[in-house]
């Protein structure tokens, strides 16, 4: 039995539930599954100024084109003080209270379980919010399954559903300095000039956010590649105007910024820099 068929008979067991539907890959595969195991489930998104509002958008999305009900819950994980101080066990104790605000809605809505997108090769070492699922009885079906990336990625193209398949992304405390206060402000300036970037053209991006002199864009090899010398430096300057304003309403003095290359999988593998100032 593949993986795929495995994935349909565990949601068949489950009998649906509720599923914790952040509209990435995974999740938009645990959905279309659920349709086709004829199981019943309420996928609820997790509102907060951590979620990129593209991410918001695709959730949105995907619900609308393979209807299925879809929730927002606001969790308030940001008045946890890990959370809100972006400290190492901050990933832990978000997940801890997204999913308790869940199950308090699985409950009322009479859902024995929640479903969750975590994979057969996600390493729980790297991952700290996998500890919550257990600690809360969640049900990760991919996982169970034994399905990765790959094969989740594959089962999407065979349902029609290449849209889906969306570049890896995180939560936007990522983007700042462990043990930085995260601020809704800052949050939301990266995660606007993020979306400035993907309308020219750089979908595998992260904004790093360095300090108040200095931002790191980082972006695919390809993504550069693709841009060329001349594009990179179009960009700069196309930059330095639309983040100017965003920055100086901030309170920043104008800073230099770098771009990075960085592998399609492992986002942190910086292969190159090249120096530019952003504003």
């Amino acid at each position: 039995m593949g993986g795929y068929e495995l994935l349909l008979e565990i949601l068949d067991r489950c009998g649906g539930g509720l599923l914790a539907f952040s509209g990435g890959t995974d999740s938009a595969l645990l959905a279309a599954a659920a349709r086709e195991a004829g199981v019943p489930i309420l996928a609820v998104t997790a509102v907060s100024p951590l979620l990129p509002r593209s991410d918001l958008l695709m959730a949105r999305e995907i619900a609308a084109a393979l209807g299925f009900p879809h929730r927002l819950v606001e969790a308030g994980e940001m008045g946890h003080p890990d959370v809100l101080n972006n400290l190492a066990s901050r990933c832990y104790h978000c997940k801890r209270v997204r999913l308790q605000a869940m199950r308090g809605l699985a409950d009322q809505e009479g859902f024995a379980w929640i479903l969750e997108g975590s994979r057969a090769d996600d390493d729980e070492s790297g991952r700290p919010g996998m500890r919550a699922v257990k600690e809360l009885g969640a049900r990760s079906p991919l996982r169970e399954s034994g399905m990765g990336r790959e094969e989740v990625e594959e089962s999407l193209r065979r349902l029609g559903l290449r849209d889906f398949i969306r570049p890896s992304n995180s939560c936007l405390a990522t983007r700042f300095p462990g043990g930085h206060r995260l601020s809704p402000e800052e949050l939301r300036f990266v995660d606007e000039a993020e979306d400035l970037l993907r309308e020219k053209g750089l979908l595998d991006i992260r904004l790093r956010w360095k300090g108040r002199g200095e931002l790191l864009l980082e972006t695919s090899r390809a993504g550069l590649e693709a841009l060329g010398v001349r594009g990179r430096e179009s960009l700069r300057e196309e930059l330095r105007e639309l983040l100017r304003l965003p920055l100086l309403e901030l309170g920043f003095s104008p800073c230099r910024g770098k771009a990075a290359a960085m592998g399609k999988r492992r986002l942190e593998k910086r292969a190159e820099r090249v120096e530019g100032g952003l504003v």
